[in-house]
């Protein structure tokens, strides 16, 4: 009797706790890591002194054309840099807000869990009053509540450390008690071979890799004259040379990133099609099990037990969602394209 006080304590604490949560978004909480994060913060300033720069450089008649170019090229590169910044933080913010949404729904099913248990107990102790059961039956059925009650009080004393994480990202900006939604967000369906090519252009490092190559053929040009020492036009070459090797091989890791990313990206896809199958078979067997009950052919206790088959599946169906847009995340800092959609309305 004690056990059924515990579990009843325990729901009517979790429905009051989820009354008076504020709900919020994934897109009010990126927006929030966006304004307020460090990483951003320091990008910015960093872009800020780039096109200090450049401008001192403009309006100073005597500068010539190779600090010039680098000038220009570093507020680009910073420009870039910021973007891509944001793509990280993106991914870093969807990975926390994702694992307090599935310790969010996996608080319900555990608590699914010690109710379907508690009852099962019961029904063996009713057994065993009747001296249908025997006590070694009263004893699993009480060692297999205890572990699914000891399940959930783990579950609820990790779950404020996964809502830490997500507000550390906002500069603990996020109410005091919050509880989050499900992220929607409209993602768009991309080609590989699209990909690829926009990567060239939304790398910091690519682009970083081609202003190189810029400024050695630079140099190379420079130095190819009567006036200039050979050994010095010998040293540009080699660094345009250099300069080439490195863009290529980065091309190469980074077609290869590209890939594995967008593998991983279609094989989440498929297992959320899987998720969903066995999902949809859960939702038909609760069906007739509930006509089943209804017309007097199953218990009550089978009936719960379907009930917490389905919240099981929609558990595992939702982890399958959340790694299918954890992949897309991972795709978008592969190549530098916000496969999200999530900063158009966050910049």
């Amino acid at each position: 009797m004690r056990n059924g006080i515990l579990v009843m304590v325990v729901l009517a604490s979790s429905a009051a706790f989820a009354q008076s949560a504020t709900t919020v978004t994934f897109q009010s909480v990126l927006k929030l890591a966006i304004d307020r994060g460090t990483d951003v913060a320091n990008q910015k300033t960093s872009l800020s002194t780039a096109q200090a720069d450049l401008q001192a450089k403009n309006e100073d008649p005597s500068t010539l054309i190779l600090p010039l170019t680098q000038a220009q090229q570093s507020v680009k590169l910073e420009t870039l840099k910021l973007d891509y910044v944001k793509l990280q933080l993106t991914q870093n913010v969807l990975s926390a807000y994702l694992s307090v949404l599935e310790a969010q729904e996996n608080l319900n099913v555990l608590k699914a869990q010690v109710d379907l248990d508690q009852m099962n107990l019961d029904i063996a102790k009713a057994k065993l009053a009747t001296k249908n059961a025997t006590q070694l039956d009263v004893s699993k059925a009480q060692n297999t509540l205890n572990s699914s009650q000891q399940d959930l009080k783990n579950a609820q004393a990790s779950f404020p450390v996964l809502k830490e994480k997500l507000d550390a990202y906002t500069a603990g900006s996020l109410p005091d008690n919050f509880q989050v939604s499900e992220p929607q967000l409209k993602v768009t369906a991309y080609k590989l071979d699209d990909l690829l090519k926009s990567s060239e252009s939304s790398l910091p490092t690519l682009l970083q890799s081609n202003q190189s190559l810029t400024i050695a053929q630079m140099n190379v040009q420079f130095s190819d004259n009567d006036y200039t020492p050979r050994s010095t036009l010998d040293s540009a070459k080699a660094s345009l040379q250099s300069a080439q090797r490195s863009l290529a091989s980065q091309k190469t890791s980074t077609q290869s990133s590209v890939k594995d990313a967008y593998q991983s990206y279609l094989n989440s896809q498929e297992r959320s099609k899987f998720s969903l199958e066995d999902l949809n078979n859960s939702q038909a067997t609760l069906k007739q099990d509930q006509a089943r009950y209804k017309n007097g052919t199953i218990s009550k206790y089978q009936l719960k037990q379907s009930e917490v088959a389905v919240l099981k599946s929609e558990q595992s169906y939702l982890q399958a969602k959340d790694s299918s847009l954890k992949a897309i995340a991972a795709l978008a800092v592969a190549t530098g394209v916000d496969t999200l959609n999530t900063l158009g309305g966050t910049q």
